[in-house]
């Protein structure tokens, strides 16, 4: 089996602790964090399989982190995971699966096996 690592980039403790025990339960190493500049050294520091992205962070925008890995070839596989309105436009800009809040933990796990397992890794649609 490879190693598979997630990085949570959630703002909401809750639902943040929540998702990495779903995920952990289903065998990913997972680290979490509540600001893009702790996501960015995160994702330099562990090279994570997959990323979990809210897009409403305080003062933050999480399309952001999107952009930027959009722009790397070794960027790890992403979904988002928000209530934005316009969450899942984009997802589709970037070619990345989207599950919005509220959700069942089935949803958000179901989402990231895919993008795993597909190589979804955030891709500017031209």
């Amino acid at each position: 089996m490879t190693d598979r690592r997630a990085l949570i980039v959630e703002d909401d403790q809750i639902l943040c602790n929540a998702i990495r025990g779903a995920l952990e339960d289903a065998g990913y190493a997972s680290t979490t964090c509540t600001a893009l500049s702790e996501a960015r050294r995160e994702i330099a520091r562990s090279k994570p399989s997959v990323v979990v992205v809210d897009l409403s962070l305080p003062g933050e925008f999480g399309a952001d982190l999107l952009e930027e890995l959009a722009s790397r070839d070794d960027s790890p596989a992403a979904v988002v995971c928000s209530a934005f309105s316009l969450a899942e436009l984009i997802a589709a800009r970037y070619r990345i699966p989207c599950v919005r809040k509220p959700f069942e933990l089935d949803q958000l796990l179901d989402a990231v096996g895919r993008a795993v397992n597909e190589g979804a890794r955030p891709r500017k649609v031209a």
